[in-house]
């Protein structure tokens, strides 16, 4: 809940006492209406005011399931009406429209010192368990330094431990699972219920001075075992230990009267103030943590994509073959579908990023969270998949086709570029298009500007050298792309002495890249480097504005 992850708890008929420790509740009735929504502790004043009566002695949880499923009778003064959770449904929906602009705090049950004591007890009857004993065997000093060890306390010495022993036992050797409990529960009051008062010497405690400051001085172990086994909300003030060259030890504590006043002074003035609402680099945070608990949960269906991915790339590696060489005509070709089936799968893959999640959007936006923190913690944990899979998809593909003394580099990078830029397209298009037509949209412009527009056989029509051809392929991904590895591997052959191997084609198509319009440089390299970082971020920018502006009026 600190990541504010909405966590479900399916419980099998809870006592009222757990139920209540709940702070909201959702009541569906057959079908899935809305019968009841609010505070746990407010649930049965509801359906008394409804004319409900629950017979003595009901757990009132069970008696809620058994109204919502229809086996309690309607009141009287209801029964003129049709019967059923419909009816349950029209009367929540009228009393939440008498109230419509109730905005005073819903009462929050907090947990009681019975919850804290049967929390208690459960810890310590499974460590009792644990040492294979009954709850009529004794306690030890043995016993005791176990359980210490098992928390991960420092190893006491056997004089604090007698004295331990000797607050809780009578004798000092040996206590019962009652004493040893009831002692646990003592300090939770603030008071224990301490043995060591019966006992005297040289070196303990004064026995009146150890009553009136019970509060302040104890020994070294228990609250600090206590602070162990309870909640975090519960535990026990650490203690500072202060030891004395003589055999006498003694413990400073903080004053647990006095920390558990202000403590509950605080519950009171803040029970029913809402929780700050963190900041966009928290939110940011907290988005992108719960993406990654995401991420690793879904490594099935990871691992189903990335299977596939392969497959793909096996499939056009192997078709391609030898011929992915600048002595081959079809070496610019065999580039275009190599970065479009790349633009393809990508662009597919990052739908289902803001896809699948516009309602969870769409309620976390009404309640304040930060649209820039939302998207840019989702986008962050998501480009671990797009990289993985170009990565698996370049890397196949390469090892299949075995281009010419080519580095793995003039394939990879440009091949990350190309993936960040459709990428940027799939997040834009699941934003601005339906749910049921967001495929079919993004398949259409990655095909138009990475496809059509980047065709290299088309590159005499569309570059004309004026800044029209600039405009229209800007967005082409492959116009890019391709002249970046082109360029390379025609120049590579070149300096190798093998520029009479070079096709006529390749060889004319790598000099109409060079001679058609340089935005930013000379250089294919670099001048794709600069354009396809520049659609990514034109494209990041314009799925922010979408996610921001398009979806305003829509709230849950």
């Amino acid at each position: 809940t600190r990541l504010n992850m909405t966590i479900v708890m399916v419980i099998h008929q809870p006592r009222y006492g757990l139920f209540t420790l709940l702070d909201d509740v959702v009541l569906l009735g057959v079908g899935g209406g809305l019968v009841y929504e609010g505070p746990s502790v407010e649930a049965k004043t509801y359906f008394e005011g409804l004319g409900y009566q629950m017979p003595e002695n009901d757990n009132p949880a069970d008696w809620f399931m058994d109204i919502l499923a229809g086996a309690v009778d309607m009141p009287v003064h209801l029964q003129g009406k049709e019967t059923g959770t419909t009816d349950l449904i029209s009367l929540w929906n009228d009393h939440r429209a008498l109230q419509p602009d109730k905005q005073q705090a819903a009462p929050r049950r907090m947990m009681t010192m019975g919850d804290h004591k049967t929390v208690l007890g459960t810890e310590v009857g499974l460590y009792w368990h644990s040492r294979g004993s009954k709850h009529s065997e004794n306690f030890t000093k043995s016993d005791l330094r176990g359980l210490l060890c098992q928390i991960g306390a420092q190893d006491m010495s056997d004089e604090i431990l007698d004295d331990v022993m000797k607050r809780i036992a009578e004798d000092g050797q040996s206590a019962t699972y009652k004493e040893f409990l009831d002692y646990l529960e003592g300090l939770l009051n603030g008071i224990a219920s301490d043995k060591a008062t019966a006992y005297s010497s040289p070196n303990s405690l004064d026995p009146a001075r150890a009553i009136d400051n019970l509060s302040s001085y104890f020994t070294t172990v228990m609250p600090n075992a206590v602070g162990e086994m309870m909640p975090t909300r519960t535990r026990v003030q650490r203690c500072w230990l202060f030891a004395s060259c003589r055999s006498n030890v003694l413990v400073k504590c903080c004053s647990l009267a006095k920390r558990r006043r202000r403590r509950r002074s605080r519950c009171k003035r803040s029970a029913f103030a809402p929780a700050p609402t963190p900041g966009p680099v928290q939110q940011l945070g907290i988005q992108a943590c719960s993406r990654l608990v995401q991420f690793f949960r879904e490594w099935k269906l990871r691992l189903l994509d990335n299977t596939l991915v392969a497959l793909l790339a096996i499939g056009i590696g192997s078709i391609q073959g030898t011929t992915n060489i600048p002595s081959k005509s079809s070496f610019a070709s065999n580039l275009l579908f190599f970065f479009l089936a790349l633009s393809l799968l990508i662009s597919a893959s990052t739908l289902k990023l803001f896809r699948s999640d516009r309602a969870l959007f769409w309620r976390e936006r009404a309640r304040g969270v930060n649209v820039f923190a939302f998207a840019a913690g989702r986008i962050l944990i998501s480009w671990a998949d797009v990289l993985l899979q170009t990565y698996i998809f370049t890397v196949v593909y390469y090892c299949l086709v075995r281009p010419f003394d080519a580095p793995f580099s003039e394939y990879f990078w440009p091949s990350i570029l190309v993936s960040l830029a459709a990428a940027g397209w799939g997040y834009f298009v699941s934003i601005i298009l339906p749910p049921n037509s967001s495929t079919i949209g993004v398949v259409l412009i990655i095909l138009l500007f990475t496809g059509i527009l980047g065709d290299p056989l088309q590159l005499d029509d569309l570059a004309d050298g004026s800044g029209r051809d600039a405009a229209i392929l800007l967005p082409s991904l492959s116009r890019w792309a391709i002249p970046m590895t082109l360029d390379k591997a025609v120049t590579r052959f070149e300096s190798s002495g093998y520029s009479a191997c070079i096709s006529a084609t390749t060889k004319g198509l790598n000099d109409q890249y060079k001679a058609a319009t340089q935005i930013f440089t000379d250089d294919s390299w670099d001048q794709g480097v600069e354009i396809l970082l520049l659609t990514t971020a034109v494209l990041f920018i314009f799925t922010y504005l979408a996610l921001r502006f398009m979806h305003r009026s829509k709230v849950i």
